[in-house]
């Protein structure tokens, strides 16, 4: 038995140490290339920094800010909003939404529009801060609204696209798209051109409407569902669209990119 047992474990420590034995030596691995030396030809500098919350934290979203006038409006999902001079950082104003928000903030018009949890689109005056309008959109939005030509559009979580007025919030049309079952929870907002409305949408489709009545204009189909998987399927445009020299560009969430004439 004692004979037994030093042959296992001659063979255990032969396996334990031994691809040099049965493979020949290792390979030699590969030193990385070393850092080159590094010199800026611009030196920025930071001429202010303060806070404005959480920004999207919570949501998992990404909240960018809007300018206007001089002024940078900020949201966070919180519901906290602040006013700040791009100039000096310093505070015009700030205070607390009721209800945590949902979207960046658009300004225009004299007016900061952002949508909340409880899918109503709010009208601020971008002076001090105070209630212009708020309506009930028909369903949440998490992607900032676009304003262009006293108009103000949404894209809601479920593919409607809709027009308000912006000086009073009432609604000026409405188009529904709609949407796959399953879809990111992630939303691009439309893009303003002319008399253009170019959003993608949760189906792999870009549509152009009329900014002036919501008629449909073109529709695209960017690419298609493929693969046996759920997550391979999904083909949503969850990017905001570019128009440049009438040119549009679009990207799927596959990471399938293209681009259209605008007056196609």
């Amino acid at each position: 038995m004692k004979y037994i047992a030093k042959i296992i474990t001659i063979i255990f420590v032969v396996l334990i140490s031994g691809c040099s034995i049965f493979y020949g030596k290792r390979a030699p691995v590969a030193r990385p290339t070393p850092l080159t030396t590094y010199k800026p030809s611009i030196h920025v500098k930071q001429r202010w920094a303060t806070s404005t919350g959480v920004g999207g934290a919570s949501q998992k979203l990404p909240y960018q800010a809007a300018v206007a006038n001089h002024e940078i409006f900020t949201v966070d999902d919180k519901g906290e909003i602040s006013a700040n001079r791009t100039t000096s950082g310093r505070v015009i104003w700030q205070k607390r939404w009721p209800v945590p928000i949902s979207s960046s903030p658009a300004a225009a018009n004299g007016l900061i529009v952002f949508s909340t949890d409880q899918g109503k689109l709010v009208a601020l005056q971008q002076t001090n801060g105070k209630l212009a309008w708020q309506v009930k959109a028909p369903n949440e939005i998490i992607a900032a609204p676009v304003i262009a030509d006293n108009t103000v559009v949404v894209k809601t979580i479920d593919g409607v696209l809709v027009a308000y007025n912006v000086k009073d919030g009432k609604q000026l049309w409405r188009y529904n798209h709609g949407t796959p079952v399953l879809v990111l929870r992630a939303a691009g907002s439309p893009t303003i051109s002319g008399n253009v409305v170019i959003a993608g949408f949760a189906d792999g489709k870009v549509t152009a409407v009329e900014l002036s009545s919501g008629q449909v204009i073109w529709e695209r189909r960017i690419t298609l569902p493929q693969g046996g998987l759920s997550i391979e399927q999904m083909v949503d445009i969850d990017a905001k669209p570019v128009v440049k020299d009438n040119v549009v560009y679009v990207v799927t969430f596959q990471g399938k990119l293209a681009a259209l004439d605008l007056a196609s």
